[in-house]
């Protein structure tokens, strides 16, 4: 499993999902984890994506779908986001599915790993494997 992490490590609120991810790569050896910065690259990623980002207007992790966040108001090209990006790539039939693992924008570094490993885990039964484990056959 691959998780597009997105976030600013210059800005605190905005650094969350780095902190969080760098410390459940520990954990979770199966999945991989990458930092994402450029909104360009995101079509590449394929036809499916799972992103981990923080949202303002909530108070626990959770998981969304992308028509779930509110687009702010496009001023300038600083303002295509995450959700933005995802909306329009929608759109243009490049991307079918998206799901958004959201970390609050005030959350503890602590609590959103934990209740995100939660979330990941539902995702792919595998994440707490390492990628080349070998699988067993049960008698």
């Amino acid at each position: 499993m691959r998780i597009l992490v997105f976030g600013n490590p210059l800005v605190a609120e905005d650094s969350l999902a780095i902190k969080v991810a760098k410390e459940l790569q520990k954990e979770l050896p199966g999945v991989q984890f990458v930092h994402f910065d450029t909104m360009e690259d995101l079509e590449k990623e394929g036809p499916k994506i799972i992103v981990l980002d923080v949202a303002k207007g909530i108070t626990k992790t959770a998981m969304v779908e992308p028509g779930q966040l509110e687009m702010q108001k496009i001023v300038s090209l600083h303002d295509f986001d995450v959700a933005w990006n995802i909306a329009l790539l929608k759109k243009l039939g490049k991307l079918k599915e998206a799901k958004i693992i959201a970390l609050p924008w005030s959350g503890k570094v602590g609590e959103c790993k934990k209740d995100a490993k939660k979330l990941i885990v539902l995702l792919d039964e595998n994440a707490e494997k390492p990628k080349n484990a070998k699988k067993t056959r049960r008698c």
